[in-house]
């Protein structure tokens, strides 16, 4: 890990939940309830919470939706048209 001299650089591969927040544009109270809940792995530094950047792509891969009728194929007709 980098560690800088200067206060005002931060390591950019850790983020704070604000920013985290701010990216994913959802509340700061979420951010935290996916830390809590295991979701989201962070660490705890000095009491505040840091997130990897890596393990924020992770969850962001993780969370992706896909639709249950792209991934499932219909048995039965297969005249069925999904609107």
């Amino acid at each position: 890990m980098i560690i800088s001299k200067e206060k005002d650089q931060e390591d950019p591969r850790l983020l704070t939940p604000t920013k985290v927040a701010k990216y994913l544009s959802i509340n700061y109270r979420k951010v935290l309830d996916l830390i809590i809940m295991g979701k989201l792995p962070a660490y705890k530094i000095g009491g505040q919470y840091r997130i990897q950047h890596e393990d924020l792509e992770q969850y962001l891969k993780d969370s992706k939706f896909n639709s249950y009728f792209n991934n499932k194929q219909i048995k039965g007709d297969e005249n069925v048209n999904i609107i």
